[in-house]
């Protein structure tokens, strides 16, 4: 299930794993975008994972429904 990766709780464990407890930062898929934005290697690889995830889901359910167009959103959409 992607959101067990790429969900915001999710990501917001990985974020408190990633970002160092003197940062000032909550951990959030919002901080961990921007630890990524700001160079930090694993913040990258989580979000990499996070969006792996999701384009496999995508990839599964397309051909069942075959929608017209494939809308996505939230906090971690802005990472894009």
């Amino acid at each position: 299930c992607p959101e067990t990766v790429a969900g915001g709780q999710a990501l917001a464990q990985a974020a408190e794993s990633i970002l160092p407890p003197t940062s000032g930062r909550d951990a959030s898929a919002a901080s961990l975008i921007d630890a990524a934005d700001h160079g930090s290697g694993a913040a990258h690889e989580v979000l990499w994972s996070a969006g792996a995830a999701i384009a496999d889901a995508i990839a599964c359910i397309v051909p069942l429904v075959d929608p017209e167009v494939v809308v996505l959103g939230g906090t971690v959409m802005t990472a894009a």
